[in-house]
């Protein structure tokens, strides 16, 4: 599915669709000229400190990514999250931000859970099972 959003309860989420994170990612633009504003593979130095798919900051533009490789991110979305596509500078910076999509995504999975299994304080008494609905009652 696409990154930064639930699919839940429609369908269990994987961690890409929540937007994976890691500490300290960052790297820079390694493309002879940069990278245009319609480009949809980039590459960088390395890869490495990045997830296998996510969200990624160059200057002002926030872009989704579906696949890397040791020194490429496949594009799903340029100027994701209302930003604007734009070229950009061999050497520029590109940085693992959390961003507003990577926190939505997993706000949205947790309020359907909590939908779906509803609220009480009933407990089951020992060796018995807590049946609810289904419905989130």
């Amino acid at each position: 599915m696409a990154v930064g959003i639930s699919n839940y309860p429609t369908s269990l989420d994987a961690a890409s669709d929540l937007v994976e994170a890691t500490n300290n990612a960052f790297t820079t633009i390694n493309m002879v000229g940069g990278l245009s504003s319609s480009a949809t593979t980039i590459t960088v130095v390395s890869t490495a400190s990045f997830p296998n798919t996510g969200i990624f900051r160059i200057n002002n533009e926030v872009i989704s990514y579906s696949a890397k490789t040791a020194t490429t991110f496949t594009v799903q979305t340029r100027g994701f999250e209302s930003t604007t596509a734009a070229s950009h500078a061999n050497g520029d910076q590109v940085s693992l931000d959390i961003t507003a999509s990577s926190n939505n995504a997993k706000n949205s999975a947790i309020i359907a859970l909590e939908t779906k299994v509803g609220t009480g304080s009933s407990t089951p008494t020992a060796n018995t099972v807590l049946r609810g609905t289904g419905t989130g009652t």
